[in-house]
């Protein structure tokens, strides 16, 4: 039998209050996405400010404060962020500008200490207007999915010899 009393929870002998709840450190991102990207080794999320992404290493604990160093390389809002299935330090975030960036991080720490970050390791003019979502393929190493309000989905290989244009439009 459960049963509520205010925002604490009763099971039978067992109480508790949630300590920490998630409402989206962002009122810039999406319905659409999740607004957190994880791998298993790091986190990237969506942070404050606009146009700003926080990325920490998934087993160190941390206190937030007004300091987070952050990535800020986008124009506008990011709306979606997702890691490399095949090289766990790659992250690929795509926003507002239309824009579609590749972060490499040196290890799992992510961001701490080292400063905000704001030029990005590839850059990539996906579409004319908002970038709605990237996706890695799951099978194939460089290909990467990106979607947009201008009704066109394109499929991208970032080998260094062939990142510059899409090789499909659909």
């Amino acid at each position: 039998m459960v049963e509520e009393v205010g925002v604490s929870m009763a099971f039978k002998h067992l109480t508790f209050t949630p300590v920490v709840t998630y409402n989206r450190v962002t009122s810039c991102d999406t319905n659409e996405n999740e607004g957190v990207a994880a791998n298993g080794k790091m986190i990237a999320m969506s942070w404050k400010s606009t146009s700003t992404v926080a990325v920490f290493n998934s087993d160190a604990p941390l206190t937030f404060d007004a300091n987070v160093p952050l990535i800020k390389g986008h124009m506008g809002s990011i709306f979606d962020m997702q890691w490399s299935p095949f090289e766990d330090r790659l992250l690929a975030t795509c926003a507002d500008d239309g824009k579609v960036k590749m972060w490499v991080f040196d290890d799992y720490n992510g961001l701490t200490n080292k400063g905000d970050v704001s030029t990005a390791d590839l850059t990539l003019d996906a579409h004319a207007r908002k970038c709605i979502s990237v996706r890695w393929h799951s099978a194939a190493e460089s290909l990467l999915a990106t979607h947009s309000i201008d009704k066109t989905i394109k499929i991208w290989d970032i080998n260094e010899d062939r990142c510059h244009d899409s090789i499909f439009t659909f």
